[in-house]
C-alpha cells in the first residue's frame, strides 16, 4: 500500500510538471489588402521651388488644382507594386504631348494600416516647360526649363472599405537651368473599382 501511495504521488507530481508558465508571443496584425485598381482624382495643395517661376512654368502655382488619378497595384504580403497614373497640368501636358504621367509604384503595406511608397515617373521626351512672362521672374520670364524629371515621394495612404485616402509629394528636377520644385498633393475621392 505504501508503494502504491508513493507511485500515485510520483505520478501526480510528474503530471503537474514544473511551475514555469508557457507564454506565446502575440501574433502581429496583418496589413490591409491594397491590391486592386483605383480611380479618382488628386488635388495639388501647394508648390515650392528653388528657382522663381518653376512652379508657375509647371502650372502648379495655384492651390487646389484637381487632376485625374489612377493606381493599379498587386500585393504580396507587405510588398505593393504597380503602375500609378497622374493627370498633368495643361502646361505639363502641352510640353510633353500627354495629359497623363505614369510611373512604377513601389510600396509597403504597414501593419498600422498605412501604405507608404514612392514612384519614379516616366519622363516624356523632350520635356521642357516655359516659364510665364512676368516682371517678377528673372529676365522677365519666358525662359525654357528642360530636362525635367518627376518623382513621387512621401506617399502615405490608408484604406477604408474600397476608399483610398492620404497624401503624397511630387518632386520635379530640371537640368537646364538647374531647378527643383516640390508639390504637395492629396487624394480626392479615390476608390477601388
Amino acid at each position: 500500500m505504501k508503494q502504491a501511495c508513493a507511485l500515485f504521488l510520483l505520478l501526480a507530481l510528474v503530471a503537474c510538471g514544473d511551475d514555469q508558465e508557457t507564454t506565446t508571443s502575440p501574433s502581429l496584425a496583418a496589413p490591409p489588402t491594397f491590391q486592386g485598381q483605383y480611380a479618382g482624382s488628386y488635388v495639388v495643395t501647394g508648390c515650392t521651388d528653388t528657382n522663381p517661376g518653376f512652379c508657375q512654368s509647371l502650372g502648379l502655382d495655384a492651390a487646389n488644382i484637381t487632376l485625374p488619378f489612377a493606381l493599379a497595384v498587386n500585393q504580396s504580403q507587405t510588398a505593393v507594386t504597380g503602375t500609378i497614373t497622374l493627370g498633368a497640368t495643361t502646361l505639363i501636358s502641352l510640353s510633353s504631348t500627354s495629359a497623363m504621367v505614369s510611373g512604377t509604384f513601389l510600396g509597403v503595406a504597414q501593419t498600422s494600416g498605412h501604405l507608404t511608397g514612392t514612384a519614379t515617373m516616366d519622363r516624356p521626351v523632350p520635356f521642357c516647360a516655359t516659364a510665364p512672362v512676368s516682371p517678377s521672374l528673372p529676365g522677365g520670364g519666358g525662359f525654357m526649363i528642360c530636362g525635367t524629371t518627376v518623382a513621387l515621394t512621401q506617399w502615405d495612404t490608408t484604406i477604408a472599405g474600397n476608399n483610398l485616402s492620404g497624401s503624397f509629394t511630387l518632386a520635379f528636377t530640371a537640368t537646364s537651368p538647374i531647378a527643383s520644385a516640390t508639390a504637395s498633393a492629396s487624394l480626392l475621392q479615390v476608390s477601388r473599382q
